[in-house]
C-alpha cells in the first residue's frame, strides 16, 4: 500500500471581499482555517474546486452564522434548528469536530435527553472559530 501526502497549494487568486476595498486570500485564511481543523482541501473540492467561493462561503460563516451561536444554548427547538444548520454547514465547509458535535446535539434534542454539556461544548467550538476568523475579517 502506498502512502500518499497531500500538499494544500493556496494561490493567491482564491481572494474574497472582506469589506470596502480589503481583500484576503486563501493563502492568508486557509491556515488559520487548518489551525481550527478544517480540511481546507475537502470543503474546496466540495465547492466543486472553486476556492474563492469557499472563501465566500466561510466568509458568510462568520457574518451569518457564527453570530447565531447563542442558538446553541437556546431553547431545545431553537437549538435544534440550528444544530441541524449548522451540521450540514460546517461539514460542507470541511469541519467535522464541530459538526459532530452539532449532528449529536440534534439528536439529543430530539430525543428529549440532556444536552447542556454538548451545547456548551459546541458554544466553545464556535467562540474559538468565531475568535480565530476574526484575525481575518475584522483585521484584529
Amino acid at each position: 500500500m502506498v502512502d500518499h501526502q497531500w500538499t494544500v497549494v493556496y494561490p493567491p487568486q482564491a481572494k474574497m471581499h472582506v469589506h470596502g476595498d480589503a481583500m484576503t486570500t486563501g493563502a492568508e485564511l486557509f491556515p488559520l482555517l487548518e489551525s481550527l481543523n478544517f480540511d481546507v482541501k475537502a470543503g474546496v473540492m466540495l465547492c466543486g474546486g472553486d476556492e474563492a467561493f469557499y472563501c465566500e462561503l466561510i466568509q458568510e460563516l462568520h457574518a451569518d452564522v457564527l453570530p447565531r451561536r447563542h442558538l446553541a444554548v437556546a431553547d431545545p427547538v431553537e437549538c435544534r434548528e440550528y444544530a441541524h444548520m449548522l451540521k450540514g454547514t460546517l461539514q460542507t465547509l470541511g469541519e467535522t469536530s464541530a459538526s459532530m458535535k452539532a449532528r449529536e446535539l440534534e439528536k439529543v434534542l430530539r430525543e428529549g435527553a440532556p444536552h447542556d454539556e454538548l451545547a456548551a461544548a459546541l458554544l466553545a467550538d464556535l467562540n474559538r472559530m468565531d475568535s480565530t476568523l476574526n484575525r481575518v475579517f475584522k483585521g484584529s
